[in-house]
C-alpha cells in the first residue's frame, strides 16, 4: 500500500518542530542567563569575611561603599568612598 503525502500533517509536524526548537533554545538561553543574574559577590565585600581574610593586625585597610539611590555622579560617589576609606586608616 502506497502512502499518500498529506500536506496538512506535514505542516502540523513542522509547527510542532518549530515550537520544540523554540522551547529548547529559549530554555538554553534562560538557563545560561541565570548564572549571570545570580552572580556571587566577592568575599571581601562582607565585613566578617574581610576581617577574617585580612586581619587588622597584619593589614592596614580602609573600606567604604555606597549605593547610588539618586543617580548621583559616579565620580562624586567614588571620591566620597575614597575619602571615607582614607578616614578609616
Amino acid at each position: 500500500m502506497k502512502t499518500v503525502f498529506d500536506p496538512f500533517k506535514f505542516y502540523q509536524n513542522k509547527l510542532i518542530m518549530k515550537k520544540l526548537i523554540f522551547l529548547f533554545i529559549s530554555a538554553f538561553i534562560f538557563s545560561s542567563q541565570s548564572g549571570f543574574l545570580n552572580a556571587q559577590t566577592p568575599a571581601w565585600v562582607k565585613y566578617e569575611r574581610r576581617t577574617a581574610m585580612f586581619p587588622n593586625n597584619s593589614y592596614i585597610m580602609g573600606f567604604s561603599s555606597e549605593i547610588n539611590y539618586y543617580d548621583t555622579d559616579v565620580n562624586e560617589l567614588i571620591a566620597r568612598c575614597e575619602e571615607n576609606a582614607k578616614n578609616e586608616l
